[in-house]
């Protein structure tokens, strides 16, 4: 940075008053005088609006600078504030400012300066702190003069050893600004007590002493409801809520209220939370809240019962299998497809689940299913024991039939060949009934995965069609013979 030229030092008489920190025509008075009181009414719109001329009594003014601009604070506040920065540079002359500008909102002139500091005060945002080490004395006083009693004024292009002098040598130093602005009225949109600041300013930057006019706003008579003040009646209670077949349950604030009231209308109810999932079985505190229109609110907690009244849903099937050594044990995962359920699966049992010779045949067995709620859910499917060498011939055979001929009987109607399948297997079936057959082969999901007969059948004729496993992924799938209202079911493992 370039360093001061030394011609500076013959100062004018501008800049003795910058220096001095004094106000324009220090000599002078500006005087605010305001009403001790003032009561008006909210008009239909809610609004009761004041102005610097209501509350004026006689402000007047002593000085040189024009006519006095009159403003109000509302309850003590100004109308906002404007904050700004700027940075000294050397211009090829003189050392000068590339601002700030600070301009008020709307038609408001600037009753204020909460902040002024030349020389190196910390910036943080639009927050700024005086460095004591770096401060022009005569900041606050200069920007006074330049920016009260006005809705704009620019700090660019200030000489500012001219007008500040150089508080700490050597350091690039910025001018930091935050002012405060008030329009000629205010407006309140609640009744009660209230007050305004009157504050008279010049366009010398004079600023007189706050007179404040204490305001009483009643309500408007047609409409009780503008200085409402009164909260909801709450009439809220718990109630008991089952899971969805999804394992969630969103609920409403109409599910829990049972009657809220408001003298002026309640505008909205929510309630929070408002989903549960299955880790929410059991109380749960849930937040109800009623909100009136005049923005007055009341809650109040309820306990809500989630349970899971849904069963388990059971997919199961059926099989064929021979015994070994003259029994066999099976298992549920045999005869199990895909059971599945909204929260989870506590236990999966089957009934009987242990063969001898003596239960050659077909047998009925009993799948149960019991979630975590404890729902329990059964289904009871027909498994085929076929004798194995050490059945005699007597308990081998039923009905004159020997159960593990290799060829389907009028009690075996559907049967895959080889199950596990890798390539190709033959399924062989034998309808007890004329008329129309279908032969359908589905995934874990229930979704059709191929169709392998569809058409007329003649009853206790044996049919055989090809299923081609090469094209299917691997895993188990549910083979259906459906025979009129008869369906019947093969379970498949297709392996890789």
């Amino acid at each position: 940075m370039q360093p001061h030229r030394y011609k500076h030092l013959l100062l004018s008489c501008a800049s003795l008053f910058a220096l001095s920190g004094s106000a324009v025509a220090q000599s002078s008075t500006i005087v605010a005088s305001a009403i001790p009181s003032l009561t008006t009414t909210l008009n239909t719109s809610g609004q009761a609006v004041v102005t610097a001329a209501t509350v004026n009594s006689g402000s007047s003014t002593t000085t040189s600078c024009g006519a006095v601009t009159l403003t109000l604070l509302k309850d003590g506040m100004p109308a906002g504030t404007v904050s700004g920065v700027g940075s000294e540079f050397y211009n090829g002359s003189i050392n000068t400012l590339d601002g700030p500008t600070i301009t008020a909102a709307g038609s408001s002139v600037f009753v204020n300066v909460d902040f002024a500091s030349y020389g190196t005060p910390t910036v943080n945002g639009n927050t700024y702190t005086v460095n004591p080490n770096c401060n022009a004395a005569n900041s606050k006083s200069y920007v006074e003069s330049r920016l009260l009693g006005r809705s704009t004024a620019s700090f660019a292009g200030t000489d500012v050893f001219e007008v500040f002098g150089d508080p700490c040598g050597g350091t690039r130093k910025q001018l930091a600004i935050t002012a405060a602005y008030a329009m000629s009225q205010v407006v309140f949109t609640t009744a009660g007590s209230h007050t305004v600041t009157l504050i008279a300013t010049d366009a010398c930057g004079n600023k007189s002493t706050a007179a404040t006019t204490n305001v009483t706003v009643l309500p408007n008579v047609s409409n009780p409801c503008q200085n409402d003040t009164q909260a909801p009646t709450i009439l809220a209670a718990g109630f008991i809520v089952g899971l969805e077949a999804n394992g969630t349950r969103t609920i409403e604030a109409a599910d829990v209220d049972y009657g809220t009231t408001d003298n002026c209308g309640v505008a909205s109810m929510t309630i929070s939370p408002r989903t549960f999932t299955c880790a929410n079985i059991g109380p749960n505190q849930v937040t109800f809240t009623a909100t009136d229109n005049a923005g007055n609110s009341a809650s109040q907690t309820v306990t809500v019962l989630v349970v899971d009244n849904t069963a388990p849903r059971i997919l199961a099937a059926g099989f064929r299998t021979q015994l070994q050594n003259g029994t066999r044990t099976i298992f549920p995962v045999d005869i199990d497809y895909g059971t599945t359920d909204n929260c989870g699966l506590a236990s999966v049992r089957i009934s009987p689940s242990t063969f001898t010779c003596a239960n050659v045949g077909s047998n009925p067995v009993t799948i149960t299913v019991t979630d975590n709620s404890g729902n329990v859910s059964t289904q009871t499917v027909n498994v085929i024991i076929e004798a194995d060498a050490t059945c005699n011939s007597s308990v081998a055979t039923r009905g004159g039939k020997v159960a593990a001929d290799a060829s389907l009987s009028t009690d075996n109607q559907l049967q895959a060949y080889p199950n596990p399948v890798t390539d190709q297997a033959t399924i062989a079936f034998r309808p007890t009934q004329a008329g129309k057959a279908q032969v359908k082969v589905y995934n874990q999901l229930g979704t059709l995965v191929a169709t392998l007969y569809d058409g007329e059948v003649e009853a206790s004729r044996l049919y055989n069609v090809t299923l081609n496993g090469s094209k299917l992924p691997g895993g188990v799938y549910n083979c259906q013979l459906i025979t009129g209202s008869k369906v019947t079911n093969q379970r498949l493992l297709v392996t890789k």
